[in-house]
């Protein structure tokens, strides 16, 4: 006899939205709120079509072909551009200044690409979802095919990533809906 297992995603746990481009992962509103999702946005003077897209092209040398390709990238194509970024980095290039890779700083620049996305006005859906999420926890737990959970990133944990959109979310909340981007 087979014995079926159940699994538990973290969409169905009551007051968790589990933030993750899969479908079988997170919500509608989870897979929105992803770095992977289409969430155009302007930051330094430059467009990304997603987060992921800042995020992965970060890890070429600033200026290059590369970087600009990789800012014009969404959903999977964003996150595998990454995979053919240098190996043994510790630092980054951003706006001419070097930044270790995993740092407060390097942090900061996907704290700044969240509210970016979020303050968008071609985005209203992004902000939407993110204040349909209301005060849930917000979790970021990928999983790979077989059910067993990927390893956290060690340049953007998913406690931070996750504190990062909590906060961003509090801020939308706090603003008085006249003065807030629609």
């Amino acid at each position: 006899m087979a014995v079926e297992r159940k699994t538990t995603s973290y969409q169905d746990q009551e007051g968790v939205v589990n933030i993750s481009s899969r479908a079988r992962e997170s919500s509608a509103d989870g897979q929105l709120l992803s770095n992977l999702a289409h969430t155009p946005f302007w930051l330094d003077g430059k467009f990304y079509e997603s987060r992921e897209g800042l995020w992965q092209g970060l890890y070429f040398p600033e200026g290059s072909e590369e970087r600009a390709r990789i800012a014009t990238l969404f959903g999977k194509e964003a996150k595998m551009a990454g995979m053919n970024k240098p190996q043994g980095m510790t630092h980054i290039m951003y706006e001419g200044r070097l930044i270790e890779i995993g740092s407060q700083e390097h942090r900061e620049i996907m704290r700044r690409a969240i509210h970016a996305s979020m303050q968008n006005p071609d985005n209203p859906e992004t902000r939407k979802a993110l204040l349909r999420t209301e005060h849930k926890i917000l979790t970021h737990v990928l999983r790979k095919e077989d059910g067993s959970v990927e390893p956290d990133s060690k340049s953007l944990p998913a406690t931070i990533f996750t504190q990062m959109l909590m906060d961003e979310r509090e801020a939308l909340i706090n603003t008085p809906s006249s003065s807030r981007v629609q």
